[in-house]
C-alpha cells in the first residue's frame, strides 16, 4: 500500500505540473462555460431584452396589423399578448407599401405584417391570415400567433353574444395538465442532457486512460520504470498511476462541470436551455455517475496501461491503443444506438456489457425511470469485469515491463505471461 501511495504521489505532482494539464482544464473550463450561456445569450440579443439600468430595451420591431373582420382582433389584445413589438394597424391604401418594406427589410428590423381576413361566405366564415415577413427565422412563431389570432377572435364573438367578461375568461382559461410515466427513456426534454452525459462519459474515460499508458511508455523509453520496479512491485505501478491519473482526470472533470453549473446559474438558467429537462440530475444519478465513472476508467486504464507496457516508445503507442480505441468506439456508439431506441432490448443490452454500461447507463439515469435491478445488475458486471481485467491487466504488465524492442502483439503478450508461470 505504502508503494502504491509513492507511485501516486509521483505521478500527481509530475502530471499536475504540466502546463498542458492546466492550460487544457482552463481552456474546457472557458469552453463549458461558453456553451452553456451561449444559448441565453443569443435568445436574448435576438428577442433585444437586455436591462440597462432598470429600463427595458427597445422592442424587436413593428407588428402591422391590417384586418378587414370589424375588429375581430383587438390592437391592444393582441399588443399585450406580443410585448415585444409595437402593434400598429395598416389602413387599406398602405397594406401594399408596408407589405413591400416588410419583405424587403428596408427598416432594418423585425418588422412583420399579418393580414387577418375571413373567408368561405357570409353564413359560415373562415378566419385566416398571411404572414409576411423578411426571413423565415424572423417574427413570432406563426403556430403561436395562430393561437394568438383564435383566443383574441373567441373573445371578441363570446363578448358580442353577450358573455361577461368573468365567463369568456374562464371558457378561455387553459387547461393544465402533468404527466407521469414509469419508464422516462422516451423523454425528448432530457434527451439533449443524457447524450452529454454519455459523451462527456466517453471522453473523459477514454482520454484518461491514454492518459495512463502515455505516462507508462513515456517512462519506459526513459528507463524511468527500471528504477520504480526495484522498489514497488508492477501491480504498485499500474494502481498507483491508475489512480493518480483518475483523480487528477476528475478533478478537471468536476471542473469543467463547476464551470458549466455556474454559468447556466449567472445567466439565469434560462434561453433555449429552458426547454431542456434536468430533472434527472438528482443527488443519487450524481453517486451513481461517480461510480460508474470509476469502475469505467479502472476498466479502460487497466488496458490502456498493457498498451503503454506493450512498447518502447511512446511513437508506438498509437498503434498499441489501437484494438483499445475501436473498443472504446464501438461502445460509445452501442450506448448512443440505444438512445435512439429507448424500452427496447438494445437499451438493456448497452447498459449490461461492462465496456458501454460507463457510457449508457449513466446517461439513461439523467433520463430516469432505469429499474433498480438493471442498475445493480450492471453495476455487479461492470465491476466484476473491472476486476476481472485489472487481474489479467496487471499479469500481461508485469511480462511486457521490461521488454524493450518491437511492439508486442496480443498473442505475445499471452505467451509471455504463460510462460512468467
Amino acid at each position: 500500500m505504502k508503494n502504491i501511495g509513492t507511485i501516486f504521489r509521483f505521478t500527481f505532482r509530475e502530471q499536475a505540473r504540466k502546463k498542458s494539464y492546466l492550460i487544457v482544464t482552463v481552456l474546457l473550463m472557458l469552453v463549458a462555460a461558453g456553451l452553456v450561456a451561449l444559448p441565453t445569450i443569443v435568445t436574448r440579443l435576438q428577442s433585444g431584452k437586455t436591462a440597462q439600468n432598470g429600463q427595458t430595451a427597445p422592442s424587436s420591431g413593428v407588428f402591422y396589423l391590417y384586418d378587414d373582420t370589424s375588429a375581430a382582433i383587438d390592437p391592444a389584445a393582441l399588443q399585450k399578448a406580443l410585448p415585444d413589438y409595437t402593434v400598429k394597424t395598416v389602413s387599406a391604401d398602405r397594406l401594399d407599401t408596408v407589405k413591400q418594406a416588410v419583405l424587403t427589410g428596408k427598416s432594418g428590423k423585425d418588422d412583420v405584417l399579418a393580414v387577418f381576413r375571413q373567408t368561405g361566405g357570409s353564413s359560415a366564415p373562415a378566419p385566416s391570415f398571411s404572414y409576411y415577413t423578411k426571413s423565415r427565422n424572423s417574427g413570432p412563431d406563426p403556430d403561436k400567433l395562430a393561437e394568438i389570432f383564435r383566443t383574441i377572435r373567441a373573445e371578441y364573438l363570446l363578448h358580442r353574444s353577450g358573455v361577461t367578461s368573468v365567463t369568456a375568461a374562464d371558457i378561455l382559461r387553459p387547461v393544465t395538465y402533468s404527466t407521469q410515466a414509469g419508464d422516462h427513456s422516451d423523454n425528448m426534454a432530457g434527451f439533449v442532457p443524457a447524450i452529454a452525459v454519455c459523451i462527456l462519459l466517453f471522453i473523459a474515460i477514454f482520454t484518461y486512460g491514454i492518459w495512463v499508458a502515455t505516462s507508462i511508455a513515456a517512462e519506459k523509453s526513459s528507463r524511468v520504470l527500471e528504477i520504480l520496479i526495484t522498489s514497488t512491485r508492477p501491480s504498485g505501478i499500474v494502481i498507483g498511476k491508475s489512480l493518480a491519473m483518475g483523480t487528477l482526470g476528475l478533478i478537471q472533470l468536476l471542473l469543467v462541470l463547476g464551470s458549466g453549473a455556474v454559468s447556466y446559474m449567472a445567466v439565469g438558467g434560462g434561453g433555449q436551455l429552458a426547454v431542456f429537462s434536468f430533472a434527472g440530475f438528482t443527488p443519487g444519478a450524481f453517486l451513481l455517475l461517480f461510480v460508474y465513472f470509476v469502475l469505467g476508467f479502472s476498466l479502460y486504464a487497466m488496458l490502456s496501461a498493457v498498451a503503454g507496457a506493450s512498447v518502447s516508445n511512446a511513437e508506438d503507442l498509437r498503434s498499441a491503443m489501437q484494438p483499445i480505441t475501436i473498443l472504446g468506439v464501438v461502445s460509445f456508439y452501442l450506448s448512443y444506438g440505444s438512445f435512439m431506441a429507448p424500452g427496447t432490448p438494445l437499451s438493456l443490452v448497452a447498459s449490461l456489457i461492462p465496456f458501454s454500461a460507463p457510457f449508457a447507463m449513466p446517461a439513461r439515469l439523467m433520463m430516469a425511470g432505469v429499474p433498480w435491478w438493471q442498475v445493480v445488475l450492471s453495476l455487479l458486471l461492470l465491476a466484476g469485469t473491472t476486476w476481472g481485467m485489472g487481474a489479467l491487466s496487471i499479469r500481461l504488465y508485469t511480462s511486457a515491463l521490461l521488454h524493450y524492442g518491437k511492439q508486442l502483439k496480443i498473442r505475445d503478450l499471452f505467451r509471455m505471461a504463460g510462460r512468467s508461470n
